[in-house]
């Protein structure tokens, strides 16, 4: 799990920054006032985990990137038994600094967020072994380079290059650090698939089953549906039939034959039938929630009800159709928004059982009264400090 951030000149946050995510539980709410940097956090998993685009501090775009550095740097809590043998290494030695890494080992500028980080690792260490999981900060910054954030130290160097000194450190070269780390990187990535729902996404558009984020919530494509049921010897069959036609019309033209511009003439794909189906099959159809006894297009809900069908979705998708929900980590802006009080209770019912049923759920709020709703939830405050 992630159980906390390095945020370095992203959005709000200028400078370098360690925001805790949680301890132990799956389920983690960030509370703060409008613009402190709740969204952010989220917004900033999302750009690490599926390569959007990043939005930086406005000092970044003053100073420009290269003097303000921006960099996300989240910090995993891994069994180890998740880490493949190749980088099984790497890993081991990377988490053993950071199990054991004291203040007296960060450069001063750094040690009031790393304090921040060793107050949590008291913590952790009351749940988690050293040696069953790892501990890794494995970040990058806005040229995609490796980036460990304030535990780019020269213990960390030494452990790994074996420096003779802490000059060697300061000449040390970025591209050696992001050959060390860059497999480490790509393998941790790719064990989880974060899904990021923003306060201002349009339901109608989010629940379109061609859409990545239903189809993430599914964990299949629609083409990997489609395959099911039109085989390749299908697509084959219907090639060879209608280039069977093709020449018989082309010996009724005598001199004239319909073809490709090509030498070789193109058939079917069986991408280009999925396609084909997807447009003129799932693209035409539309959500609809059940009124009575007739079926109401989405985007005639209100507000309310339209938040309301995000989570509806997501927790019916979960429950009663993905079949692995272990390494799926879903993050949700301000779920209660436009919700009336009434029916918080229900909808936070169902955020608590989806954070079960996943590898962990974050989200970000204003409604305090979650609090005595949910048994198991960590809570991180957002405050201008």
């Amino acid at each position: 799990m992630i159980i906390g951030l390095l945020l370095r000149n992203i959005k709000t946050y200028q400078g370098i920054n360690y925001i805790p995510i949680t301890n132990k539980d799956k389920l983690t709410s960030f509370v703060g006032n409008n613009g402190i940097g709740k969204s952010a956090i989220l917004e900033s998993l999302d750009s690490y985990f599926n390569d959007r685009n990043w939005n930086f501090n406005i000092s970044s775009k003053r100073s420009g990137l290269g003097t303000a550095h921006p960099y996300i740097c989240p910090i995993f809590l891994i069994e180890k038994t998740k880490i493949s043998a190749e980088q099984l290494i790497t890993a081991e030695k990377l988490s053993n600094i950071i199990w054991s890494i004291q203040e007296s080992d960060i450069p001063n500028i750094n040690r009031p967020n790393f304090r921040n980080f060793q107050s949590q690792r008291i913590l952790l260490e009351r749940d988690f072994s050293s040696e069953n999981y790892f501990l890794l900060p494995i970040g990058i910054d806005y040229n995609s380079h490796i980036n460990l954030s304030i535990f780019n130290t020269y213990k960390v160097f030494n452990e790994f290059y074996s420096l003779d000194d802490e000059e060697d450190e300061r000449n040390f070269s970025e591209n050696e650090l992001n050959d060390t780390f860059k497999n480490l990187y790509l393998e941790i990535k790719q064990l989880y698939q974060y899904i990021y729902i923003p306060k201002d996404i349009d339901p109608t558009t989010f629940a379109k089953l061609e859409t990545r984020e239903i189809q993430a919530l599914m964990g299949e494509t629609l083409h990997q549906i489609i395959e099911r049921q039109v085989s390749n010897a299908q697509i084959t069959q219907i090639n060879r039939s209608l280039n069977e036609f093709l020449e018989t019309l082309a010996t009724e033209l005598e001199n004239y034959s319909f073809r490709t511009n090509t030498d070789r003439q193109l058939n079917l794909r069986k991408h280009d039938i999925y396609n084909l189906i997807t447009d003129a099959f799932f693209s035409i159809r539309k959500l609809h929630k059940k009124q009575g006894d007739h079926w109401l297009d989405i985007s005639y809900l209100s507000s309310g009800e339209k938040q309301k069908a995000i989570i509806d979705i997501t927790h019916n998708l979960i429950k009663n159709h993905r079949q692995d929900n272990d390494h799926l980590i879903i993050a949700v802006d301000e779920p209660e928004s436009s919700l009336h009080i009434s029916a918080c209770f229900e909808h936070f019912i169902k955020i608590a059982e989806i954070s079960d049923s996943t590898h962990q759920f974050l989200f970000t709020t204003h409604w305090y009264a979650f609090l005595p709703i949910l048994e198991k939830c960590s809570l991180t405050s957002i405050t201008r400090k």
